[in-house]
């Protein structure tokens, strides 16, 4: 049984492609795939339907969940054909590895790439395949490919084709080989800082409404807060007569 977990934007088809993924019928050598699928991750702003802290606890629940079976195989982002890789998606990128781990793409994951059906669409007329499709793409796209090394599938979630679907599963399968270990709980709780982090941006912008920027900057630990509240402000105050007072105790009690 190889376990999978699915994540991504809510509307990029990952309930669609755990249907296409959790095919009783197909059977490639007795193995069987379990696709799990975790909404939220990869969703911001506007688009969380949940409250962050919420998406954290429930991802946390699924992967406790599977431990006692080693964990999951493969950590699945789940993207769409036929849409330009915008900031959006962007930021989607950046919340999964704040939630999982600087590297958990590099080293556990997995696109798969709904929509196939358009792709065979926009390519009836020419020989160029999903591979060559990879290969063209630039900037920021080019770099998630040369991260997870090339581990990309491409899903029609539509086909009642029955060898198309054994062929997407074959293709999966291809890129799970390629996979040295499984994702599991201590790999989670490694990333505890920077989904705290991750957690306070969320809280915060939601009481912002300046123009929305990028929501992770990975050359600095956290974006600057521009949004505080009474609250915050009195606790930094309170810290920072803290700190003043410690600091003339011990120069007193050094005098």
């Amino acid at each position: 049984m190889k376990t999978l977990l699915l994540v991504g934007r809510g509307g990029n088809g990952k309930r669609t492609s755990a249907d296409s993924i959790n095919i009783p019928q197909i059977n490639l050598d007795n193995l069987l795939f379990l696709p799990v699928v975790c909404s939220g991750v990869g969703d911001i702003g506007e688009d969380l339907e949940a409250p962050i802290e919420s998406v954290v606890e429930n991802v946390r629940k699924e992967i406790e969940k599977y431990e006692g079976d080693g964990g999951f195989d493969a950590i699945c982002l789940v993207l769409k054909y036929g849409v330009r890789f915008t900031q959006q998606e962007k930021d989607a990128v950046e919340v999964v590895r704040s939630m999982f781990g600087e590297n958990v793409l590099r080293d556990h994951g997995i696109i798969i790439m709904t929509y196939g059906d358009l792709f065979e669409v926009d390519n009836e007329n020419n020989k160029r395949t999903f591979r060559d499709w990879c290969m063209e793409q630039m900037g920021a796209m080019q770099t998630l490919l040369n991260e997870v090394e090339y581990r990309i599938v491409l899903f029609d979630n539509k086909t009642d084709n029955p060898v198309k679907r054994e062929s997407q599963l074959n293709d999966l399968q291809r890129c799970l080989s390629l996979l040295n270990r499984k994702y599991r709980l201590e790999d989670f709780n490694k990333a505890e800082i920077k989904r705290t982090h991750l957690v306070v941006i969320h809280v915060h912008q939601r009481g912002c409404n300046d123009e929305r920027e990028p929501l992770i900057d990975r050359r600095a630990t956290i974006r600057p807060l521009r949004c505080y509240s009474r609250i915050e402000k009195c606790l930094t105050i309170s810290l920072g007569l803290v700190i003043v007072g410690v600091i003339i105790y011990l120069i007193i009690r050094n005098a």
